[in-house]
């Protein structure tokens, strides 16, 4: 199999539509003496009713969505809803202690693959794998270091195709054209390696 070359700008309105789609403002307070219209206080117990932050990515895993995104300096949050509308915010799934970095967390997706969760995120500009038993974590790598160490990629994906073949998606950086590339190769879910051959 040949690695599979797309242009970026072509995804641009796809993401932008995604995103519009899935995320909403969260309408919460942080602050427990803001007076609520009536004069009463507001209860911080309420759940938001979205959630504000890039590169949303949900998972469903049961009857429960979870959302993860580009929203914390320490690791990854998760969100989670029974409606799509209401959200908790559950914890921080991936703390920068199990991580190979220790900033700039962005593009995070989580995805069951058998009794695993594995979380495909970017971290430092490199593309990194986590896992866990829980969708809400902790996440931990195997080791800390990023997929591809001999340049900077983001923004992987997961795909499983019919025959349950899996693939890596990831954005490289192409110096020729001073921009990104989205990349292909097939993944190994278990070594939570890829073949460079492919």
């Amino acid at each position: 199999m040949d690695i599979h070359c797309i242009d970026m700008n072509r995804l641009c309105k796809f993401s932008l539509t995604l995103l519009t789609a899935t995320v909403t403002t969260c309408s919460c307070s942080t602050a427990s003496d803001e007076p609520k219209p009536d004069g009463g206080k507001i209860d911080l117990a309420v759940p938001c009713k979205g959630v504000d932050f890039a590169d949303p990515f949900v998972l469903l895993d049961g009857d429960t969505y979870y959302a993860y995104g580009t929203y914390n300096d320490d690791g990854i949050t998760c969100f989670s809803s029974t409606d799509l509308k209401n959200w908790k915010k559950e914890c921080v799934a991936l703390s920068k202690d199990n991580s190979y970095a220790d900033h700039w967390f962005w593009a995070p997706e989580v995805y069951k693959v058998g009794n695993r969760y594995l979380m495909f995120y970017s971290a430092d500009e490199h593309t990194c794998i986590a896992e866990s038993n829980s969708p809400i974590g902790p996440f931990r790598q195997r080791k800390q270091e990023p997929l591809i160490t001999t340049e900077k990629t983001i923004d992987s994906t997961l795909f499983t195709d019919d025959d349950g073949t899996h693939y890596i998606y990831f954005c490289r950086f192409n110096t020729v054209t001073n921009g990104e590339t989205v990349w292909c190769a097939k993944f190994d879910t278990d070594n939570l390696t890829y073949d460079p051959e492919t």
